[in-house]
């Protein structure tokens, strides 16, 4: 069964980011992958579910080559799957990672 769209979404910025990171879930995730146009298949919640794990382990933005890396794959790997490492972060429902590092995310 797929997850429904929560009835109260959570608040966002400007950007789409969540204010808050611990209201993020399956359904949430599935709304904010709908919102660019990307169905999240089990290759979609693995990247997820590293990036959720990496941000609130070391508390920072991963490079993609460490995010290729750990799945053994290229660059384009990520690419494929989200368009950018940027909306990757943003349906993983983590915070706004700040000018700078959207412009990196937006880039890699």
């Amino acid at each position: 069964m797929e997850p429904r769209a929560p009835e109260r979404f959570p608040r966002v910025d400007a950007d789409g980011h969540l204010h808050n990171p611990g209201e993020w879930n399956a359904a949430v995730a599935d709304e904010l992958a709908r919102r660019r146009g990307i169905a999240l298949t089990p290759a979609h919640w693995v990247v997820l579910d590293a990036l959720r794990e990496y941000y609130f382990h070391f508390g920072s933005v991963p490079s993609v080559d460490s995010i290729c890396r750990f799945f053994g794959d290229r660059r384009e790997h990520v690419r494929g799957l989200f368009g950018t490492c940027l909306d990757a972060w943003l349906i993983a429902g983590l915070p706004n990672p700040g000018d700078v590092e959207r412009a990196r995310l937006r880039l890699m």
